[in-house]
């Protein structure tokens, strides 16, 4: 690694080099800076370098597809290579976008941001609320059943909630009164149940207790829910009341309004659940990065919303390894009504570091109002070169680097890593995930890697090849796993072809 410090000698020739050091305190940090003002490479690099060294849980946005590499450099530097995981893309580890935050998180930032249309908010509603009820009973339903295993009553399938199955649900009416008659059916399921005989028979009293009081929350809350939901619903399963206008208002306008969010639902890599939650990844420890390639602002918001969500409530656990979220593009993410628990995220050990271009840029996303009481709570503040900010009024003139801390003005010393260096870590990181076997189980990978396009891979399942000797992207390959590799080569052996003579 490089690096790398620039002293402008002749504009600034009383200007001393040095290194932005945070201290890991938890009290959190803007830094402002117009493009190419350096603030990545010498703020933020810096400040994740330390954190990374530190052990700290690391959330990343990787916006131009290549920060990744930068982030998997410093983590082997610290042995930490192995804690890197790469969200949005096939050798990423995949997630379920409705877990990552609670229902009414989800929904409020659906609604603000894809639903409302020319300021009516009648219609935002009406769609936010189907989405929530369904979401609700879904979810209700869920717990019931999850308890009732985990208790030794396995009768009923546990369905998996992910936003895909919640948009086919609202695609139509008539797959809407589908899933009204499953509820219903499983309500009347649950009824004709004697949970106290299941009580009564088991070895103990004390056995028989302890599972009434296990289920008993789980099976209030479904039946108190299912109600609603059957009652507001009726005329989509009541013959007697097929013509009502709830139904017409349903099939005109909710299928439509939803099409806005169906290209959510049908991303793999966020609509089902392998291993854990993002929070948890952090909480554990790892270096998140998130690939924010087809994402818009409305899914890193509810990522950003959970982890900020669970965040604040994580001081209840006994042991807390830190984290530190880097929030870069800051007016990408945030919203007017989200919340970034920046007063009680100290006590939890997390930290929050946002960049931004201008002060406006933030003001014109979340309103003024909220920004000056977010930048309250910011208590470090590194001003690079930027027309629109309030701190230091010279900083339109900085040089690059140059940065303003509060109390000096200094040349910030930069992190540069050659590509050459990148890509290498890169190369290693895919064989310790052995990514090439799993998805180009067909290619020689000595000296090669493959490099995720999101418009290739949906429309031809093909990935970009880059050859480390060359230097450069070298081809494009077929998604091919090592079971269907082995299939391939097994159906050569036998003789299956094409043709039969």
């Amino acid at each position: 690694m490089r690096t790398i410090g620039f002293l402008a000698e002749k504009s600034c020739p009383n200007k001393v080099e040095k290194t932005i050091n945070l201290a890991p305190n938890y009290t959190h940090a803007m830094i402002i800076g117009a493009t190419g003002a350096g603030k990545t490479s010498s703020a933020i690099m810096p400040i994740l370098e330390d954190r990374i060294s530190k052990n700290h849980g690391i959330l990343m946005f990787d916006y131009k597809g290549e920060e990744h590499k930068k982030v998997k450099f410093l983590a082997k530097k610290f042995n930490r290579l192995e804690d890197v995981v790469m969200i949005n893309l096939p050798w990423g580890k995949s997630i379920n976008i409705i877990n990552e935050c609670n229902t009414e998180t989800f929904v409020k930032l659906l609604e603000d941001k894809c639903f409302t249309s020319n300021g009516n908010e009648f219609w935002s509603k009406f769609a936010s609320g189907y989405l929530k009820s369904v979401l609700d009973v879904s979810n209700s339903k869920e717990r019931l059943i999850k308890t009732l295993t985990e208790q030794g009553l396995d009768l009923f399938t546990k369905p998996e909630i992910n936003f895909k199955m919640i948009t086919n649900i609202l695609s139509s009416a008539e797959n809407f009164k589908d899933f009204c008659l499953q509820i219903k059916e499983f309500k009347d399921a649950i009824n004709f149940c004697d949970f106290k005989k299941y009580a009564n028979d088991l070895p103990t009293d004390e056995a028989g207790v302890n599972f009434l009081v296990s289920i008993n929350n789980p099976l209030k809350e479904f039946l108190k829910i299912s109600d609603t939901f059957l009652e507001q619903n009726r005329s989509f399963y009541d013959e007697k009341l097929k013509y009502d206008d709830s139904l017409y208002v349903f099939k005109k306008n909710l299928p439509a309004m939803l099409s806005v969010i169906n290209r959510y639902a049908n991303n793999d890599f966020i609509n089902q659940l392998d291993e854990k939650t993002i929070f948890e990844m952090l909480n554990e420890g790892k270096i998140v990065v998130i690939n924010t390639t087809n994402f818009n602002d409305t899914i890193l918001s509810v990522l950003l919303g959970g982890v900020l969500e669970n965040s604040a409530k994580r001081k209840a656990f006994k042991e807390l390894n830190p984290i530190s979220l880097f929030i870069d593009e800051a007016q990408k993410v945030l919203s007017p009504d989200m919340d970034l628990h920046t007063d009680v995220l100290r006590e939890a050990k997390v930290e929050v570091i946002l960049s931004f271009q201008n002060e406006h840029l933030l003001i014109n996303k979340i309103g003024k109002d909220e920004y000056f009481a977010l930048k309250q709570n910011l208590v470090s503040k590194f001003i690079f070169k930027s027309e629109i900010q309030s701190y230091y009024e010279d900083a339109k003139d900085f040089e690059t680097f140059e940065c303003f801390d509060g109390n000096d003005v200094f040349m910030a010393k930069p992190i540069f890593i050659g590509d050459d260096e990148l890509n290498l870590v890169e190369y290693e990181y895919q064989r310790l995930n052995k990514v090439m076997k799993n998805f180009a189980a067909h290619i020689n990978s000595s000296d090669k890697f493959l490099v995720y396009n999101h418009a290739l891979f949906e429309k031809d399942s093909k990935f970009y090849l880059f050859c480390l000797k060359n230097k450069t992207i070298i081809d494009e390959v077929d998604f091919i796993s090592w079971a269907d590799y082995m299939r391939i080569k097994r159906s050569l052996k036998t003789g299956f072809g094409f043709m039969k003579s």
